[in-house]
């Protein structure tokens, strides 16, 4: 794990710590020790219950020098077993697409990327076949349909059940053809989130890969890369030897956004209606009414407040980049719980860097294997 060998004086367990547990129990420890005759050193370590695949992955990344901490994987036979790692710190944010930082996190996945391009292990599972299941996209089926049981759900949602199947059956298309074409097939993390993106001495380190699989590489970028930071990543493939034309990169990154975009924006507005009462809506209705129609301004139930959301859709008031619009109107209307839900996603896409309202999938709806 280090340059040189070193002599482990103690350990001390540590109560708790910062990094996410992501569903196997972690432990924390400060491990003091020495090089030689230098002196006494300490790290502060974690250990964690894995599967399998996981500890595959994080060898093999680890033979490659990838970015990832330096981690102790002992067993690669059991279906569950413990790995030991350097605990890795908080991600360092970029600020932009001409930051250090955005191109070093950029070339550290590309780097990961190209290296294992086309090369498909035998014991790691793909996300080219099934993508509704292997990618939980039908997740949300479940409960939508469970819901679309109570006869008054059904009557003012169930008109909706068509366009998100739509947005499904057209961001399932996207991945089918880009699988099809075989050019982006490598190992991907699938759930790049902030909590899986840190620093080890200032470099980037990505951290549980409980969900790795076999895949698109456009499938881990939305979660990080803005439109404009996204070509920083085009760049590093580019140095690394897969030059792909800039147009057509971008154009396959945003068509992979707006169509993830465009279903991840349609549930985060259900959402919404949680936070609505009777009187929220009819204070929205009025307040909007000189840019929404007449049928829907006197329609204050929850399938009138759908329809107003549909309409400044169609008007191009609000989309998935640039929601302000709707923010501004439930401040004005005193709806803090619905402005704050709001706010509170557009401080995660600031958050990541972004300069402009891009929606990030797994802000809503993270990307996970079966």
């Amino acid at each position: 794990m280090y340059d040189k060998s070193v002599y482990v004086q103690h350990i001390e367990q540590l109560s708790d710590g910062e990094q996410e547990e992501s569903g196997g129990e972690v432990c924390y420890y400060k491990v003091y020790f020495t090089r030689g005759a230098g002196p006494l050193e300490n790290k502060q370590m974690i250990s964690r219950d894995a599967s399998l695949l996981e500890n595959r992955v994080l060898a093999l990344l680890s033979d490659q020098k990838q970015a990832v901490p330096p981690t102790l994987t002992s067993n690669l036979l059991s279906e569950r077993s413990r790995y030991y790692q350097q605990y890795a710190d908080s991600e360092i944010k970029g600020q932009g697409p001409f930051d250090p930082v955005t191109k070093a996190y950029a070339h550290a996945l590309a780097r990961i990327h190209y290296m294992n391009l086309g090369r498909h292990p035998e014991w790691l599972r793909s996300a080219t076949e099934n993508f509704e299941d292997r990618l939980w996209l039908r997740a949300w089926r479940k409960e939508w349909h469970l819901n679309l049981t109570i006869p008054k759900f059904a009557l003012e949602y169930g008109c909706y059940t068509d366009r998100l199947d739509d947005s499904l059956s057209r961001l399932v298309a996207f991945l089918r053809e880009r699988t099809m074409e075989g050019t982006s097939l490598t190992l991907i993390h699938t759930d790049l989130n902030p909590d899986r993106i840190r620093s080890m001495n200032g470099s980037p380190a990505f951290i549980y890969w409980e969900q790795a699989a076999y895949g698109c590489f456009y499938l881990d970028l939305p979660n990080y890369f803005s439109i404009e930071t996204a070509l920083c990543y085009r760049d590093a493939l580019a140095e690394l030897g897969l030059d792909i034309p800039p147009a057509l990169f971008m154009e396959r990154e945003r068509e992979y956004v707006n169509l993830v975009d465009n279903l991840q924006f349609r549930s985060i507005l259900l959402r919404l209606q949680e936070r609505l009462s009777d009187n929220d809506r009819k204070r929205l209705h009025f307040f909007l009414g000189n840019d929404i129609p007449r049928r829907i301004r006197g329609d204050a139930t929850l399938s009138g407040t759908l329809s107003l959301l549909e309409s400044l859709l169609d008007q191009e008031k609000i989309n998935e980049q640039d929601f302000t619009y709707l923010v501004k109107a439930f401040d004005e209307i005193q709806c803090i719980d619905a402005a704050n839900l709001l706010r509170k996603h557009m401080k995660q896409l600031q958050s990541n860097g972004q300069n402009e309202l891009v929606q990030s999938p797994a802000s809503i709806m993270p990307i996970t294997i079966d």
